[in-house]
């Protein structure tokens, strides 16, 4: 599903101190310096700032433009230009963020946690219309099997809790072998604690 945004959005500009910032997918901005030279190479012209406003939402949510916002706040700048998209549904917000992202893949953390958002976002507009709803179901969503959302969900939950160990992985498998360590630890403490009681 790709959702485009409107052409015909008016431009404008607003102090950044306006754009409000809710759960984002993306949190790995990368180097932002060849951005921010990009939009003193457009002022120096006479171009606007941005050639692409950030988008926002009627309340000043921010819908698309992480990295813009970013660099225009460690530029200095306390203005930004916005456009506006109106979004009544949590699950539309989801897939435009994905969307506007899709040139840059997201890092396997992030691409974690926005499965996570996405399962409990459509599981509990599930709940609520009495259907059921599970990872089969977003796997089919989002164009997966049902192991990788599943070893997803196992994995964001330790995300979130800041696991040190968990959060240090360069790759998925690292982190999923980090909790198969864990647990075969676990299970062979368990075993010498049963033999030696005998």
């Amino acid at each position: 599903m790709s959702l485009d945004l409107p052409t015909s959005t008016p431009r404008l500009t607003i102090p950044i101190s306006q754009v409000r910032i809710g759960e984002r997918i993306r949190t790995d901005f990368g180097d932002l310096q060849e951005l921010i030279d990009s939009f003193k190479e457009n002022e120096a012209v006479g171009k606007p700032r941005l050639i692409h406003p950030i988008v926002v939402d009627s309340d000043f949510t921010l819908i698309d433009g992480d990295r813009r916002l970013a660099a225009h706040e460690r530029a200095g700048y306390t203005d930004i230009d916005i456009a506006f998209f109106a979004v009544l549904d949590e699950g539309i917000r989801m897939r435009l963020e994905v969307d506007a992202n899709k040139h840059k893949r997201f890092n396997w953390k992030e691409n974690c946690l926005a499965i996570e958002r996405y399962h409990n976002f459509y599981s509990q507009r599930a709940a609520l219309a009495s259907q059921s709803w599970g990872v089969r179901e977003t796997g089919a969503l989002l164009g997966m099997g049902k192991s990788p959302v599943n070893y997803s969900l196992i994995i964001a939950k330790y995300l979130r809790q800041n696991d040190p160990e968990i959060c240090k992985a360069e790759k998925m498998q690292d982190a999923l072998q980090i909790l198969v360590d864990r647990r075969e630890k676990e299970a062979n403490k368990r075993l010498v604690e049963l033999t030696t009681r005998n």
